[in-house]
This record gives C-alpha cells, structure tokens and sequence, in this order.
C-alpha cells in the first residue's frame, strides 16, 4: 500500500480532478498527517517542488481544532506574501510534520471487525444465491415436445 501512496504523491497534479487524489485529500485532512512516511515525501512531487514561491499540499496544512472541516484540494500558497525566496523550502509549509502511514495502520486494527463483518455478510449472500441458483437449476424439467402435433 505504501508504493502506491508514494506514487500517487510523486505523481498528484495541482488542476486536475481524480477520485484517488480526493481521497487521500481526504485521508491527510481527517487524519492531520502529511504524506506516507512524513511530509517529506511531497518534495518527490516535481510539480510541486518546481514552484518559485513557497507552496504546499492544501489537505495537509495544519488547522485549528475549530477551523472548517472542509477538506481542501491541490496546492496553496504559503499566506506570508512578502517572502523574497525563490525556494520552496519544505521547512517553510505551514503542514502537518507526521506521516499517514501510522493512522491509516491504526483507523484500519480499529475497524476491523467492522470491515470483517461486511465481507462475510456479502460471502455469506453470495453463497446463498449460488445454492438457490443450483436448486433451481436442478428442479427445472425440460418439456417434452414430443407429443405436440406438427402441422
């Protein structure tokens, strides 16, 4: 699962709309982390590492516990506007310093008999459709047109 978080971070575009970005938006902002391992992870995004000013991944900027739960989606601009570098320093991003990895670990051991739960629920119908079927199947005579007159 890893790589293919790493890979969605090297590989996540600022203007374009993909299901999976929204979602670790998602992930980034529920769990207040940034990136897999740490934040660092985004410096392997070329997008975002080629801006001149300082710029970060909006999912990922640390908010105040009342703040809006909205979650916001691609790249912001770091609000200190009168900043003359033209490094975007990772140090400088107003973001979550922890990783994802350990809570999306967690938020998965603490529901996981509810994960469980649902797939052997959907086993379970499964298997008694396919049983109804092969009954059916079975007690399905085919008619003998034999008999019918022919014109």
């Amino acid at each position: 699962m890893g790589s293919i978080v790493i890979k969605l971070i090297q590989n996540y575009k600022d203007d374009q709309e993909d299901r999976l970005q929204e979602g670790w938006d998602y992930v980034q902002a529920q769990g207040q982390c940034c990136g897999w391992i740490s934040f660092y992870n985004w410096t392997e995004n070329a997008e975002l590492m080629n801006r001149t000013n300082i710029t970060y991944p909006c999912s990922c900027e640390e908010k105040a516990e009342n703040d809006s739960h909205l979650v916001r989606k691609g790249f912001c601009q770091a609000p200190d506007a009168n900043r003359t570098e033209s490094i975007n320093s990772p140090e400088d991003w107003p973001v979550y310093r922890e990783g994802c990895m350990e809570k999306v670990q967690m938020w998965l051991q603490d529901n996981l008999g509810v994960i469980l739960g649902v797939c052997v629920g959907v086993a379970v119908i499964e298997v008694l459709g396919m049983l109804l079927s092969i009954c059916l199947c079975r007690h399905v005579h085919s008619e003998d047109y034999s008999k019918v007159p022919k014109y």
